[in-house]
């Protein structure tokens, strides 16, 4: 009997990434050998690290962009890049991408939130796809090509491993505490 051949280590991709709770949800697809084509839902159980958060952030600004708080704001953008810091791009959250397309094609949709003042709270938001080539109507799609890849990258070593474990506690056992076995024999 011939043995079955696995896939080669790093044959998939990350199709959509969430944040939620310092956990990273994810779902990938196998892109050669056997099971190509199949997609993969995980959920997260390890805590994500500052590399990622970092990696999502960098998305705030798009969806600032895409959203028109810039343009409403009457504020001309030269260099996406100068305005992860501003004060509209600090209103917004990313936490989720989801990529569609083949490699070629590719289209990204964020999904995060929005503060809002008058009340008191955050909208969820999501984009339409984006291309994420020059046949974008999107400026920024260089950038926004970058960041999606630097968070896929981080989701892909979210994958193998590069997360904070988190540790189950022993129950210490408690001597104060009776066993059933205990209230039995006490009974007797």
């Amino acid at each position: 009997m011939k043995s079955k051949a696995t896939a080669p280590a790093g044959s998939y991709i990350i199709k959509e990434a969430h944040l939620k709770d310092d956990f990273c949800d994810y779902v990938f697809e196998i892109t050669e050998g056997i099971g190509s084509g199949d997609t993969h839902k995980v959920k997260g159980s390890g805590v994500i690290l500052e590399d990622m958060r970092k990696a999502f952030e960098r998305l705030n600004v798009h969806l600032a962009v895409i959203d028109d708080s810039f343009k409403l704001g009457r504020v001309e953008i030269d260099d996406i890049d100068k305005y992860h810091g501003h004060e509209f791009t600090l209103l917004y959250n990313v936490t989720g991408i989801k990529v569609r397309g083949s490699r070629e094609n590719e289209t990204v949709i964020l999904v995060g939130n929005k503060y809002v003042s008058s009340a008191g709270g955050r909208i969820e938001l999501a984009t339409p796809k984006i291309p994420m080539d020059n046949m974008s109507s999107y400026k920024w799609y260089n950038e926004l090509n970058a960041a999606v890849e630097a968070v896929r990258d981080e989701v892909a070593a979210y994958k193998e491993g590069k997360y904070e474990a988190i540790e189950e506690e022993e129950e210490d056992d408690n001597v104060k505490q009776l066993t059933i076995s205990d209230a039995i024999k006490e009974g007797e």
